[in-house]
């Protein structure tokens, strides 16, 4: 189950709201953490491709605001 969403114009993660340049940071520094050999790579990658998708997903309600 993918933990990012996008409704009402917020980027949201387990329900708490956050924006879409926090949304673009994260997602930097978790593919930056994925590239990197760790215990917690794939949970890295895997969160990186959640975020990724909902980006995805509200980038045609941002470029309309």
């Amino acid at each position: 189950m993918n933990p990012f969403s996008f409704a009402d114009g917020e980027f949201r993660w387990r329900g708490a709201p956050f924006g879409f340049d926090h949304a673009e940071r994260l997602l930097a520094s978790l593919e930056a953490d994925a590239a990197e050999p760790s215990y917690h790579q794939a949970h890295d990658r895997r969160m990186a491709a959640y975020l990724r998708q909902a980006l995805a997903d509200a980038q045609p309600e941002r470029q309309a605001a």
